[in-house]
């Protein structure tokens, strides 16, 4: 106390020990020599290098918990001792609380058991897999802090005693208790204070599992974790088109505990879209880990359209397609999802494969009609068709006579062609014919006669014939008379009725002799009526017949 005054006021000793409130506590009679531990605590702190002064005793040790000062006394003399609890005013040490004690002389009482300890604390700095508590503060000369088991064993004699002094490191969960033990008597506090300890094992992220890796189409699938150990934190998802980057994480839940999630996954119309969907997994205070899981979605397989491309046009004219006779070009596959797994073809009755996956499908010589198709799958959905290709390969038409070849003025004949298409279109010496329409014809003059004929299904086709005019094919020994009986203006024949011309052909034999005459379609049927001629050996006409030609 060489720092301080030390001021004792009586007036405020008197008033503090009869007042109500009794801050100081602890024994008021004890015997010489004897150890006892006193305390005082107003709530309040009350700043100073030394706060017990004792009159009779010995200060064995002091400590401050808080605003609690505690304080182990020795009385060293019998008589009246005291003891005061002081603090610090200005300069001087000003007493808060008196307490008288009676020292008596004869044998002095055995101490009491020792104060409870302090509660333990934990001073690890995490507690994955163990933890480490300690017994904060330093106790008394005479007393000593143990962890023990249990306070059953202060009954039963298995307390396993083992020293605070250290640290104490534990590796699993549970209540651990501090006791303190008299060390002159062997006296227990039954009181141990304790503390419960939560050991966290190391952080176990199992494995995730999705009831499926690929799906087609917009679908829910679910992802669970099993063989885990920790807490699960959340989950996310995120995901990427074909080769693309991916997209960031968002949340499909931030809920502890979740074991599973089924977010519903969506396709994209280009093609292939990954997901990938992850969780956090954590023991308390132990390193995280995350467990992930992709899942495919295909979109749904759709087969296309089909065009068709004839070598013979150039450019596509659509899914049908007609051809007389013979068609060679190409079958076009767009608008596809999925992979082209084979093409198809019939004529009659079922499909037959076609070994190919490209988009285009070459035909060559086709002289029947046939129908194609595409078989096409998007990842594990199932197949789809495309359209149809029918390509109608058509009967080569020609053109007949319905009646004669050749024809002499005034007859007529008919050509005719196929019957069961669209249009027809007759040209005669390559000029278009005025009564062209239908697939027969009826002409009246000879010329080199052709026909335009368009299916349906727009395919043309051109053929034709050589109608022949019969002017007599006679040789250089004859003589062709062609009489008017009506005036023209031009020498054709063909285009004059046969009342208004006669024609008529003389033959004449080596002696220059009329040997037969014909007279060209002269007959009631409008055929030649032929008049030969006969001499006797005096060249006298003997006979003259007529017969038609």
């Amino acid at each position: 106390m060489d720092q301080f005054k030390y001021h004792l006021i009586i007036p405020f000793i008197i008033i503090h020990s009869i007042g109500l409130a009794q801050y100081l506590n602890g024994p008021t009679s004890v015997s010489l020599n004897s150890t006892h531990t006193y305390t005082f605590d107003d709530g309040e702190l009350h700043p100073a290098l030394n706060n017990w002064d004792v009159t009779r005793g010995t200060v064995l040790s002091q400590s401050i918990s808080g605003t609690t000062y505690t304080a182990e006394i020795k009385w060293t003399s019998s008589g009246n001792g005291s003891i005061n609890f002081l603090e610090v005013v200005g300069r001087d040490l000003w007493p808060v609380e008196t307490m008288s004690v009676s020292i008596s002389s004869g044998s002095p009482l055995p101490p009491p058991p020792p104060p409870a300890p302090p509660t333990p604390v934990v001073s690890s700095a995490n507690t994955c897999q163990s933890a480490v508590i300690s017994a904060p503060g330093t106790p008394s000369s005479d007393v000593a802090w143990y962890w023990i088991d249990s306070p059953d064993g202060f009954f039963t004699g298995d307390l396993n005693p083992v020293s605070a002094e250290n640290d104490k490191t534990v590796s699993t969960t549970g209540t651990y208790y501090l006791a303190s033990q008299r060390i002159s008597t062997g006296l227990w506090n039954y009181e141990p204070t304790s503390i419960y300890v939560t050991i966290h094992p190391s952080t176990v992220g199992g494995s995730m599992a999705s009831n499926s890796t690929a799906i087609c189409g917009t679908n829910n699938v679910t992802f669970s974790l099993s063989g885990f150990v920790g807490t699960v934190l959340w989950w996310k998802i995120r995901h990427k088109n074909g080769s693309g980057n991916w997209s960031g994480w968002s949340f499909i839940t931030d809920t502890d505990d979740i074991t599973s999630v089924s977010p519903s996954l969506s396709t994209w119309s280009q093609g292939v879209r990954t997901y990938e969907v992850q969780a956090k997994i954590q023991s308390g205070d132990c390193s995280s880990t995350t467990r992930s899981k992709q899942v495919t979605v295909d979109p749904q397989s759709v087969g296309g359209t089909l065009s068709i491309t004839p070598t013979s046009d150039g450019s596509s004219v659509g899914n049908n397609h007609e051809a007389f006779g013979i068609d060679n070009g190409q079958v076009n596959l767009t608008a596809q999802i999925g992979t082209i797994l084979k093409w198809q073809k019939k004529t009659t009755g079922n499909w037959t494969d076609i070994s190919e996956s490209e988009s285009s499908l070459s035909y060559v010589n086709l002289t029947e009609p046939i129908i194609y198709r595409a078989v096409v799958r998007s990842g594990n959905c199932q197949e789809a068709y495309s359209n149809e290709a029918f390509i109608n390969i058509l009967n080569e038409p020609t053109v007949t006579f319905n009646g004669a070849q050749s024809i002499r003025p005034g007859q007529s004949t008919t050509l005719s062609t196929d019957i069961g298409h669209s249009n027809y279109h007759w040209f005669k010496d390559g000029v278009s014919h005025e009564n062209g329409g239908s697939n027969e014809l009826v002409i009246y003059e000879p010329g080199q006669y052709h026909v335009i004929i368009t299916s349906y299904g727009g395919a043309t086709y051109t053929t034709g014939v050589a109608v022949i005019g019969n002017q007599l094919n006679v040789d250089g020994n004859a003589m062709i008379v062609t009489e008017y009986t009506v005036a023209s203006v031009d020498d054709d024949i063909f285009s004059k009725l046969s009342s208004d011309v006669r024609i008529s052909a003389n033959k004449f034999d080596g002696l220059g002799r009329l040997s037969q005459t014909v007279l060209v379609g002269n007959s009631p049927v409008h055929t030649d009526l032929v008049v030969p001629t006969e001499y006797d050996i005096s060249d006298n006409l003997t006979c003259r017949l007529f017969y038609t030609n």
